[in-house]
């Protein structure tokens, strides 16, 4: 049932600014305990981060869920990443992700598993779809972080390539404080067009959404 809920946008939220590198920070010691010594945990947060307006206790199960989601695509063990970007959404990249146009901070969780087929791809965020006994990495918990990323205004992408791995990543509207000492400047259109970041000393910019 909750997983209907989340997936319908309907479950509640208590929606704050969340400071994702601190929150990813946190839950990537209960990660590295719970995934064990096979998999190494990479967090690579970036500086200056604008916080996100989300539910820290939803988006900290969202972070969870992904990963392990990229444990099990690793059985081997592996390699995970978790990072975390600032994102400017132009007009196309926008409309690609069936959302409006501005600011958002995103959260991506990589692994280097079995990927997933294109036609994996196309259903993995649908409800009770799970290709668990396939080994292809992908099952429960998706489509409820789906549900709540859409329900919180924001988007959960998959990139994935068979045999390479895949790329989760949480999108989530700009919260409304920006962290000490950031101070804004042009926007710069991201490789491919798809996205930008601010220009800036600190901050470098983030890879376009995958499309």
């Amino acid at each position: 049932m909750r997983r209907l809920l989340a997936f319908g946008r309907n479950q509640p939220l208590q929606i704050t600014n969340v400071d994702l590198n601190a929150m990813t920070e946190a839950a990537t010691k209960v990660i590295r305990q719970t995934l064990g010594d096979a998999i190494r945990v990479e967090f690579l947060p970036q500086p200056l981060l604008w916080p996100a307006r989300a539910d820290a206790s939803q988006a900290a199960d969202v972070l969870l869920n992904l990963a392990l989601n990229a444990r099990d695509a690793m059985p081997h063990g592996g390699v995970m990443r978790i990072a975390t970007a600032y994102r400017v959404l132009d007009a196309k990249a926008a409309t690609a992700a069936v959302l409006p146009a501005g600011d958002y901070v995103s959260l991506a969780v990589t692994d280097a598993g079995f990927g997933m087929t294109a036609e994996v791809l196309e259903h993995a965020l649908e409800p009770f779809f799970t290709t668990k006994a396939d080994e292809a990495g992908a099952g429960p918990g998706l489509s409820t972080s789906y549900g709540f990323a859409r329900q919180s205004g924001g988007t959960l992408t998959l990139a994935s390539v068979p045999g390479a791995g895949t790329t989760a990543t949480l999108l989530l509207p700009r919260g409304e404080k920006p962290p000490p000492k950031l101070t804004l400047r042009t926007p710069v259109v991201a490789p491919g067009g798809a996205g930008s970041c601010w220009s800036m000393t600190t901050i470098s910019c983030a890879e376009p959404l995958p499309g």
